[in-house]
């Protein structure tokens, strides 16, 4: 009996460890965030390295905001979109001027050279 609750206990902390690390919101740079943005731009992006994007919090607040933009574009009947309705998540000519004036804003965050 004393094995089980002692086993419990243990679950317990590990769970409540688990959900606090799962929490952290990771650190990335702009430069990091840019390479995502022009792979989407730029129609070449990998969806799970996206999809991991879009999950994870960023802690520098000003690319967390473009992050919370970007998942703003990725919604089902998106205008940004080349196909809204069937969730296709490459960009049309509105989506990519949107996301190439994320790229620009990124660049200003981290002092990148702007090239476009």
């Amino acid at each position: 009996m004393k094995y089980i609750l002692l086993l419990s206990v243990l679950v317990v902390v590990l769970i409540v460890l688990f959900r606090r690390q799962n929490n952290k919101p990771v650190s990335r740079s702009a430069n990091e965030v840019i390479e995502f943005l022009e792979s989407w731009h730029g129609d070449k992006i990998d969806w799970e390295a996206w999809g991991y994007f879009e999950s994870c919090k960023i802690e520098n607040p000003d690319l967390e905001a473009v992050r919370l933009k970007c998942l703003a574009i990725d919604v089902i009947g998106s205008p940004y979109l080349l196909q809204p309705e069937k969730h296709n998540k490459l960009l049309n000519q509105d989506g990519k001027k949107l996301v190439k004036s994320l790229i620009v804003e990124c660049k200003k965050i981290g002092s990148v050279p702007n090239t476009i």
